[in-house]
């Protein structure tokens, strides 16, 4: 008889099952969460989705959290278990199991995340160095209120970026009237820097194991203001001083989460040990550059204007050029201290050409020809090499457009054994075979939910034991 599962779309517990004896009762499965560190989550209420498996004579129990649907083709934990289950299939079946508490392993590199979005960093172990990982990033983050092309470079807000999974955020600020506001070069964006950080501080509440890197940089002469733009951003952070970490040295994970960690691409008087030093940044080199700061090495790409005309084609071709090289020089590097932070970005005015940054980013039509933008190549690159590599901060333009997976891609990429299932259908298709073959010589009984069935292969129908 097949066993029948709670699904996405049904919000209540169904049951009752057993293991070892004792009813799955809602309680049991709340301790069970608590006993594998799963009690992470913050709402215990949500619904709780199980996988049962019968294999010869041992019963393995696997329990999962299902979390809400995310923006941005982010899916539910519950759904994300089965895909990865079925690209894995031996993942879990050995023997000898004897305690729930072996299923599930909490901090672990060697498991995918929960959640793609708003929670990975907390399945990455804490001794992580921040500058060893992979961290996606968004340019010009703020610019998502003024949708103007030449001012633009997002479309989500800053908590939608985080949501998103985003972690490193470039805010340019001018100071008016002694008061940190958020611009684009000349173009104020209609945001005071204390509504960014706001947003951040809700966001760390919410999801204590995560970190989030700010580099700020004053991007517009002050106005109207009779103090230091260094004092004025000391200032704002002081308002909440607990949240932030203005070290100089290079945090682990364990350091940052629930904090923030300072960027400095500003100077001021006496600042020299004040968060990371990046104020010696170059503006729009054409190759990389090294910042050397006595206590760290921080490898920057940030080559957004050629000297020279270039067409779309050509600007998107040189662009990912740079791009390309440095995270490719960046997975090569043994050293997880030096920090490499790798700008997508670009845009071409002259004579010739005038290109917004989201043509670059997204791609468009040139002689009627559609051209890949840089989050399209960015994705296809990370999407032929495998997990386990650091590729440091990817900052990006309008990173959810043009590219469904690119901010996965860019997570995904901090776990040895990443998930493939959504760019190697005929890996999934194989190991589907596999177990049928198994099913039927008799090795095995395999109870899986319809839907389970349903969503791997429509042409397999339902599996029944």
């Amino acid at each position: 008889m097949a066993t029948t599962f709670p699904t996405d779309d049904q919000p209540h517990y169904s049951g009752p099952f057993t293991h070892s004896g004792i009813a799955l009762t809602p309680n049991y499965i709340t301790s069970l969460i608590h006993a594998t560190d799963i009690g992470r989550v913050k709402d215990v209420q949500e619904q709780v989705s199980l996988i049962v498996i019968n294999q010869s004579d041992a019963q393995l129990l696997r329990v999962t959290v299902s979390m809400v649907a995310k923006k941005n083709n982010m899916m539910s934990h519950w759904r994300r278990a089965k895909l990865e289950y079925a690209d894995s299939c031996e993942t879990g079946l050995e023997k000898g199991y004897e305690s729930i508490k072996e299923i599930d392993t909490p901090d672990d590199d060697q498991n995918p995340p929960e959640s793609l979005g708003e929670d990975w960093m907390s399945r990455l172990n804490d001794d992580r160095l921040m500058s060893s990982l992979s961290i996606p990033g968004t340019h010009d983050s703020a610019t998502y209120t003024r949708p103007w092309p030449f001012v633009s470079t997002q479309d989500l807000s800053i908590q939608e970026q985080l949501n998103s999974g985003i972690r490193y955020f470039d805010l340019r600020v001018g100071l008016r009237n002694d008061v940190p506001e958020m611009c684009h070069g000349v173009a104020f964006l209609g945001l005071q820097l204390s509504d960014v950080l706001d947003v951040m501080y809700a966001f760390l509440e919410q999801h204590p194991r995560e970190a989030i890197i700010v580099q700020i940089k004053q991007d517009r002469k002050a106005q109207k203001s009779t103090i230091h733009f260094s004092h004025a951003i000391v200032q704002a952070i002081s308002l909440r001083r607990e949240r932030w970490r203005t070290a100089n040295t290079t945090p682990t994970l364990a350091e940052l989460r629930g904090r923030i960690q300072l960027f400095r691409r500003f100077t001021g008087p006496s600042l020299f040990a004040y968060g990371i030093d990046v104020s010696q940044w170059q503006d729009n080199p054409a190759e990389p550059f090294t910042i050397c700061n006595k206590v760290q090495l921080v490898t920057v790409q940030d080559h957004y204007s050629c000297s020279d005309p270039k067409s779309l084609p050509s600007l998107i071709d040189s662009k990912g050029g740079d791009v390309a090289n440095l995270l490719k020089r960046a997975a090569e590097d043994p050293d997880p201290e030096h920090w490499y932070v790798n700008f997508t970005s670009a845009f071409e005015v002259n004579f010739f050409f005038q290109i917004p940054p989201k043509s670059i980013a997204v791609g468009g039509y040139y002689l009627l020809r559609w051209i890949d933008g840089m989050n399209a190549r960015v994705e296809a690159y990370l999407q032929d090499r495998a997990g386990g590599k650091r590729y440091g901060i990817v900052a990006m333009d309008f990173p959810e457009l043009g590219a469904k997976e690119l901010i996965s891609l860019i997570v995904l990429s901090n776990f040895k054994r990443e998930s493939n299932f959504h760019r190697r259908p005929l890996l999934v298709f194989l190991c589907l075979s596999m177990l049928v073959v198994v099913s039927i010589l008799g090795y095995g009984k395999w109870h899986l939910c319809e839907d389970f069935a349903r969503d791997l292969s429509p042409t397999l129908g339902r599996v029944e034991s």
